[in-house]
């Protein structure tokens, strides 16, 4: 089995067509097919990390030029002292000026922003639905339970809790370089009780090891502390017990891929980031002895969550290779025969016309036939909607998506990216389009006249496919736009100018392996790189809005 968390849209039968009562991620246990080698088959050679150095590149060549300080904030004007122009690859520039802003926010929160001067890349918007601080409530400097210092040279910063004198974050000591394509910085931890960094199978207490965080569609992957184990979900953050018993939470505010090294020693635990370019924005929590407080105040900051319909807490039956309704039913009757509860029944893209989203094969799957047999035994029914679009012109969800130019480009070609999943050749939704939003609504309303559902279950938004990166146009078979006729051994290795530039790749794996391309061109100009960790949580936003008209009340 595959074990994933996966985003469904809840709908009430008791009202309109129209009516849909909340959004919910539920744990998905779906069965592996007998066709899942194609997503297992990577041929393309791969991308280490073994001959990586610093080379000449000084421990930490930045020092403070100016700096301003008031009650509520530092600013800090920081230097490169060091003659390199690059690090590692010829473009892959030293940020030469930084701009650090240390924003004191309540008695035990605060931000660090740091950021190559004049840098205008893209960013996690501080806005709605994204993480952002536009309701708090700033207090005084003297209220505050921590302390926040810095040396001039070189540049480092340490934060210490007040009245314990307990040092919660320091990068003294350590490598510290910030370019276009590569950042790295280490903290010192005050113990070994370090929780975090997901979305990862493995022990719940982290051990010593990195740990790769870019999502990725991979199944039965056990964590062990290596590079590239990492699942779907994308998690920066870490929960720390302090020696005092107190327990903090620190968020890196990012959108990259990234490996983080976690070190244990006696006296000196270490968490040491590697990631891919961008800037390093740091958010502090700073709790009590209860873990379970500050992890509040981390879910308030991220806006809460939702709350599940009663029915989707209960026993959820899911799997692929359902053959018709009378497999369905079978299974259903097994259920009683053991005496065990369900209250869902979930289905893949088997009941699918040639497994393309939006459609439901009426001669092997009747809907007034499943209907009845769910109905019989009280079960909500969840259809499933992968995220790729085949490619065919008498396909209604392809030819609304060119219609409304809501499919990702490709910046090679500047058409929209083709990719190959279990439907065939597919482009892919530009989550970020301002179409992107009735484009969906509208499949979603359609699929309900096909099969009355309860929930879908979004899947594959990692986003993954079946090969890497992108078919170049020299590559399509015009005969043939099945998935078995594009496996990745048969196909020619792409790189990207892009990757070219990156000296380091977390999880020692091409970034693009079974997914989209690096250098994918979204709506506003906005880079694959840049965006792919929250094409997931996009979509699941996209789903909100469908089901609730005023989402910050939900």
């Amino acid at each position: 089995t595959d074990i994933r968390v996966q985003i469904i849209i809840m709908r009430d039968k008791s009202v309109q067509l129209s009516k849909i009562i909340t959004v919910l991620a539920l744990v998905w246990l779906t069965q592996a097919s007998e066709n899942d080698d194609l997503l297992l088959q990577s041929f393309r050679t791969k991308q280490r990390n073994q001959d990586f150095s610093r080379g000449a590149i000084p421990v930490n060549a930045y020092v403070v030029k100016k700096a301003r300080e008031s009650d509520s904030h530092i600013d800090l004007l920081v230097e490169y002292k060091g003659a390199e122009s690059n690090f590692v690859k010829p473009e892959n520039l030293i940020y030469k000026e930084l701009s650090v802003n240390i924003q004191f926010l309540t008695r035990r929160e605060f931000f660090v922003k740091i950021n190559q001067v004049g840098s205008r890349k893209w960013e996690l918007p501080e806005r709605f639905p994204f993480p952002n601080d536009e309701e708090i409530s700033y207090q005084r400097y003297a209220d505050f339970e921590y302390e926040v210092t810095y040396t001039k040279e070189p540049f480092t910063l340490k934060v210490t809790r007040k009245g314990f004198n307990e040092v919660l974050f320091d990068t003294s000591d350590a490598y510290f370089i910030m370019s276009e394509y590569y950042i790295e910085f280490s903290t010192t931890v005050p113990t070994k009780d370090i929780f975090g960094f997901g979305e990862r199978a493995g022990k719940f207490r982290l051990d010593q090891g990195t740990y790769t965080l870019w999502n990725k569609d991979q199944m039965e992957v056990r964590e062990n502390g290596t590079p590239g184990n990492q699942l779907y979900g994308y998690h920066p953050m870490y929960l720390f017990k302090e020696t005092n018993g107190k327990f903090s939470i620190v968020l890196l505010r990012s959108t990259r891929p990234m490996d983080v090294t976690i070190k244990h020693n006696d006296n000196n635990n270490t968490i040491t980031i590697q990631k891919v370019g961008g800037g390093i924005h740091l958010r502090f929590f700073l709790g009590t002895n209860k873990p379970e407080r500050v992890i509040r105040n981390y879910h308030a900051y991220l806006r809460g969550w939702l709350e599940p319909p009663f029915w989707a807490m209960g026993f959820q039956q899911g799997g692929w290779g359902y053959k018709n309704v009378q497999a369905i039913k079978e299974v259903i009757q097994k259920y009683d025969e053991l005496q065990i509860p369900i209250d869902g029944f979930w289905t893949s893209r088997d009941v699918m016309n040639r497994n393309v989203d939006f459609t439901f094969d009426r001669m092997r799957f009747s809907s007034g036939d499943l209907n009845d047999v769910l109905r019989s035994e009280s079960l909500q029914f969840v259809s499933n909607v992968n995220f790729g679009i085949s490619i065919d012109e008498n396909y209604y969800a392809y030819k609304l998506g060119k219609k409304r130019n809501v499919f990702l480009k490709s910046s090679e070609t500047g058409k929209p990216l083709v990719g190959v999943t279990w439907q065939g050749l597919s482009n892919f939704v530009d989550i970020l389009h301002p179409n992107a939003t009735k484009y969906y609504f509208e499949l979603f309303e359609q699929l309900f006249q096909k099969v009355p559902y309860h929930g879908i279950w979004l899947s594959d938004n990692e986003p993954s496919q079946l090969i890497d990166g992108e078919l170049g146009l020299d590559e399509l078979d015009t005969s043939c736009a099945a998935a078995h006729c594009y496996k990745q051994e048969n196909l020619k290795p792409k790189s990207s100018s892009m990757v070219n530039k990156i000296p380091y790749i977390p999880g020692n794996n091409p970034l693009d392996e079974r997914t989209l391309s690096i250098d994918a061109v979204h709506y506003g100009n906005i880079t694959e790189l840049e965006f792919h960790n929250f094409v997931g949580f996009m979509q699941t936003y996209i789903c909100l809005l469908y089901t609730s008209p005023s989402p910050r009340d939900s």
